[in-house]
């Protein structure tokens, strides 16, 4: 299956806000990277969720962080990946140190932030977690 074919039957499923040709471009980066670890900030829905398992490798661990307990109910099956909800504040050290304790000794692969948008809170969360990402891993 090529990666336009695997962004769409994504957005069929459940869609990001995010717009289908930018999907297409980073999925194609997604596919030659095939990471193991995933580190969403920002969960809403789950749509672009969705679309990184696709992308995943088929063992990969997906971390999702968002402020809304709805983060909780989100699950799926895909492969032998594990999704873990994490619900809490980027600006709260106890989420960093929640995502720390997942990773364990894991390095994060893709980091794709996408909570709030205002300024401060995106250099936050970019200051907080891109550390976590390993050398040549995306962010």
């Amino acid at each position: 299956m090529n990666v336009t074919e695997k962004v769409d039957i994504a957005l069929g499923q459940k869609g990001p806000t995010q717009d289908r040709l930018e999907l297409i471009g980073l999925g194609n980066l997604l596919e030659e990277l095939k990471p193991y670890t995933i580190l969403e900030i920002g969960v809403a829905g789950g749509g672009s969720i969705n679309i990184w398992k696709e992308f995943a490798h088929p063992d990969a661990l997906i971390l999702g962080v968002d402020i809304n307990p709805y983060v909780e109910t989100i699950k799926f099956q895909h492969a032998n990946q594990k999704f873990v909800p994490i619900k809490g504040d980027t600006r709260d050290e106890d989420t960093v140190l929640k995502v720390k304790k997942e990773l364990g000794i894991r390095e994060v692969d893709f980091l794709f932030i996408d909570g709030s948008h205002a300024e401060l809170l995106v250099r936050n969360d970019f200051e907080r977690f891109a550390p976590l990402v390993k050398r040549g891993g995306m962010q």
